[in-house]
């Protein structure tokens, strides 16, 4: 066999320790995520929205802890590497990849911590409201299952209801309370004077003056104009006077919104207001569209306004059509797909638009991203990925994680043998009837990625596959894929 360059050899010596704090690192991340997934269906049986929402934020507070630990070995791994190979060697440029992935993976732990809270604040304020219109109005249990359906109205009282089921009922008892032309905003302003103190008395009475300025303005509602943002449209899509309404009153705030966020000419301005009201004829709330359209824009600011649209519109079907799919969860994971896939938005879109029909566990798609950089870097193409993907439904959701990670520690194991082998793995070639040399060269291959790493990946598992003797197979697919 010929000997590879010392100085190869070394690095991989040098890493060893590294290699194998990650590789623990990474099964502890793993061994979280099973027990997330466990926890996930137990409290679907009989959790709280509460209980959910402090699980979730109490795994990805975990995960987020581990990303930044792997952040930190790998900066100090490759603060090392540059004082022994040169600052701009081969090797630290390998450690330089490895860290810019984990930083990135850290920096999506942090935005889905930000985003679930966010959630949970929404949640809580959702439930405090219909908590309070409930007790303003005197409404009981009873009457809230007459107005919704018993089903909601359990889940209220149970402490299950989801956000938008809360914020309907919150809808439906101020409407039934003040009139059917009430505007939801000025209710909760009304509401929001308990905070200061105000009785329960004046509070109705509040409400009282409130619906008869809504009696008011539906006499009145001629001589406002269609221009006024929302109306015409309003009542065209069939969403009742008072909905219509409620719109054209919002909507200064909406556009005094856009005005502060977006950095786009006056003239996109009303384009982004007509988005935002159509995204939410999908069922998304009014804050979630604006937030999921400002976002879209501000991580595509090189984008056509057209190519923008056209994602926004497309995530808003996705999310009317799968549940369990949050609407600026989806704009955010799809903008990362692209970039891990270097596929444009619509490509990463319709990517995950046919994994979904495939039957891909909505609830996992942040997993495409992160696994989707492995693959890419393997030298798979966006729609060999999309099959890898699409293969691991047909293992069920709780092993999807198994397949991907047996993928993406492969690659990096591999990756390993065009360094050089140690005794004891040249024992576990040897000792299956394979070439040593042919493992270092399909090792260097795999390094480079590209067209040749991928195949390099796929030769590699065939002669793999193809060793007879169970015990000399399972002793080198542990040395090739660390399981």
């Amino acid at each position: 066999m010929a000997r590879q360059p010392e100085v190869k050899v070394k690095f991989s010596i040098f890493n060893k320790e590294f290699n194998e704090g990650i590789a623990k690192i990474s099964k502890e991340s793993a061994t979280l995520r099973k027990e997330f997934k466990l926890q996930e269906e137990q409290l679907k049986a009989n959790g709280t929205t509460s209980e959910r929402f402090e699980a979730k934020l109490s795994h990805l507070t975990k995960q987020h802890q581990l990303a930044g630990d792997k952040v930190k070995a790998t900066a100090s791994q490759l603060a090392k590497a540059k004082a022994a190979y040169g600052e701009n060697s081969n090797e630290a440029r390998k450690l330089n990849d490895v860290l810019l992935g984990y930083q990135t993976t850290q920096q999506k732990l942090e935005n889905q911590l930000t985003s679930t809270k966010n959630e949970q604040m929404r949640y809580k304020k959702a439930m405090q409201d219909v908590k309070r219109i409930m007790e303003v109005t005197e409404t009981s249990t009873e009457d809230l299952a007459q107005a919704l359906g018993p089903e909601i109205a359990q889940a209220i009282d149970k402490g299950t209801a989801s956000t938008k089921q809360l914020e309907h009922a919150f809808r439906k008892v101020s409407k039934s309370a003040v009139g059917t032309e009430a505007d939801i905003h000025q209710v909760k302003k009304v509401l929001a004077k308990l905070d200061d103190g105000s009785s329960i008395k004046s509070i109705r009475k509040d409400l009282d003056k409130l619906g008869k300025s809504a009696d008011e303005a539906k006499g009145s509602v001629k001589g406002l104009g269609s221009e006024i943002g929302g109306l015409a449209g309003g009542l065209a899509a069939g969403l009742g006077i008072g909905a219509a309404i409620g719109q054209s009153i919002d909507a200064a705030d909406l556009k005094a919104k856009i005005d502060l966020t977006f950095e786009v000419p006056e003239s996109a301005k009303k384009d982004i207001y007509k988005l935002v009201r159509n995204v939410e004829s999908y069922g998304v709330d009014a804050e979630a569209a604006l937030e999921g359209v400002r976002k879209q824009w501000a991580l595509n600011k090189k984008a056509s306004d057209t190519t923008n649209e056209a994602v926004i519109k497309g995530a808003a079907t996705i999310t009317k059509l799968y549940g369990g799919i949050d609407f600026n969860e989806l704009i955010q994971e799809t903008n990362e797909i692209g970039a891990a896939l270097k596929i444009s938005n619509n490509e990463a879109l319709g990517l995950v638009d046919a994994l979904l029909q495939g039957g891909f566990p909505p609830e996992q798609l942040d997993i495409i991203a992160e696994y989707g950089t492995q693959l890419q870097l393997a030298g798979y193409k966006a729609e060999e990925i999309q099959n890898i993907f699409a293969a691991g439904v047909d293992l069920k959701s709780w092993n999807i994680d198994n397949l991907l990670d047996g993928i993406k520690e492969g690659r990096i194991k591999m990756a390993e043998f065009g360094a050089g082998t140690d005794k004891a793995t040249r024992q576990i070639i040897d000792g299956a009837g394979l070439s040593i040399d042919k493992f270092e060269e399909w090792g260097a291959a795999i390094t480079k990625g590209g067209d040749e790493g991928q195949v390099a990946i796929l030769e590699a598992t065939k002669a793999l596959m193809g060793v007879k003797d169970e015990t000399a197979r399972n002793e080198l697919g542990v040395k090739m894929f660390g399981r």
